[in-house]
């Protein structure tokens, strides 16, 4: 028996996939921010994948948009190989992705 409390609800795999299936699929907050740019400002270079180099300047409180990152498998995926999965629908739930192929949790 798994007491379904705290690290209890850990121990079941399929059950925690769901969960951060669900909570990438629909963030809690889908919008992080209070961050504030300091020391002299930042350099964004985008273009490795062709876009633009940005300067930020101090004082500037940039937002991360995080229900994008949740449809981007590269950005929390370890290991993402984008030939081995192909093209993946990203609004649908993928246990697949947190689970191995005997059901453990692997991430």
């Amino acid at each position: 028996n798994i007491e379904l409390r705290n690290k209890g609800i850990l121990k079941i795999s399929k059950l925690r996939a769901f969960m951060l299936e669900a909570l990438r699929l629909h963030p809690p907050v889908p919008i992080s921010g209070s961050r504030l740019i300091k020391d002299g400002g930042l350099t964004l270079d985008g273009t490795p994948y062709g876009g633009k180099r940005y300067n930020v300047p101090v004082g500037t409180m940039p937002f991360i948009n995080v229900a994008a990152i949740g449809k981007e498998p590269k950005y929390w995926m370890k290991d993402f190989d984008e030939a081995k999965r192909g093209t993946v629908d990203m609004d649908q739930i993928h246990l697949e992705f947190w689970l191995d192929e005997q059901g453990q949790f692997s991430k």
